[in-house]
Formats: structure tokens, sequence, C-alpha cells
């Protein structure tokens, strides 16, 4: 009987790791070093508004290499919230006020069934909902009299 293939690479023990399936004799990832987690731990403790990974690049500018997720580990082997919940809005209070002060707008064109394009300017405002539209019709159906600008003007909440 013959075996295909090196019979050594299947013997346990030394010459296994000789062949270079376990370098270190350890698999599996690196541990993180001690430095680091004290490190992590201090910026934590003396930031304590700072999430994981605010605490991960100021880890990367003084040249620690870990892992975002290591961090992450790190604080809540240690009992510390890895993403404290920060003062101030909600997001969806934060949406809210802002509304106050959004306003979308488009520009189109219309054409009529007489051959006639008219054009059109339509803003919203996000937070009363109000739409302004301005179009360039030049009779006024409301009071039936021509306007000197050619602008008609409507105001509607929808």
């Amino acid at each position: 009987m013959q075996l295909a293939g090196n019979p050594a690479a299947l013997a346990p023990g030394p010459r296994r790791q000789a062949l270079g399936t376990h370098p270190l004799g350890r698999p599996g990832r690196p541990a993180i070093p001690n430095g680091a987690t004290a490190v992590v731990l201090r910026l934590a403790e003396e930031n304590p508004q700072w999430g994981y990974r605010r605490i991960h690049g100021e880890l990367a500018t003084m040249g620690v290499v870990i892992a975002a997720s290591s961090v992450w580990a790190i604080l809540k082997r240690h009992g510390i919230d890895p993403s404290p919940r920060r003062s101030g809005p909600t997001w969806a209070e934060f949406l809210a006020t802002q509304a106050k002060g959004l306003m979308a707008y488009d520009f189109f064109h219309v054409d009529t069934i007489l051959l006639r394009r008219l054009y059109v300017l339509v803003f919203i405002h996000h937070d009363t909902r109000l739409v302004r539209m301005l179009s360039d019709r030049s009779f006024d159906h409301d009071n039936d009299t021509e306007r000197e600008d050619g602008i008609h003007r409507m105001d509607a909440h929808i």
C-alpha cells in the first residue's frame, strides 16, 4: 500500500509546527496588548462623551494599531458603554427644527391644450406645508383682468 503525499505533514508535534501550520503555536486572532487596553480605558475615562469610534481614531493618531471592534470589546468588558448617549436633541427633534427653515422648490413648464407653454415656479415650506406658486399666466381668472407684470401668484396649504 502506498500513500499519496508526504506522511511527515500528518505527523503531530514540533515537526508539524515547523511545516508552517501554526507559526506561534496558537491559532486564531492575536491577543490585544495590555498597553493598548490601558490606553483605551484611560481615554474613555478622561473623555466620557467619546464613543468607541472616536477612541479608535485617537489611538490611530497615536500610532496604536487596534481594530475598532477591539475597542468596543474592551469597553464592554470593563463595563463602559461603547457608544454613550450624547446630550442634545434626538434625530427626530433635530429634523423637526431643521424643517422650520427648510423650503423646497421646483421650476417646470406646462403645455396647454391651446399650445401655449406656461412656466411655473413652486416653493414648498416643509414646516407649514404652504405651497407658493408663481406662473407666467398673463390673465387672472379671479378678477378677469390682465395683470401688468404677467405673473400669477397662488398660495395653498396641502
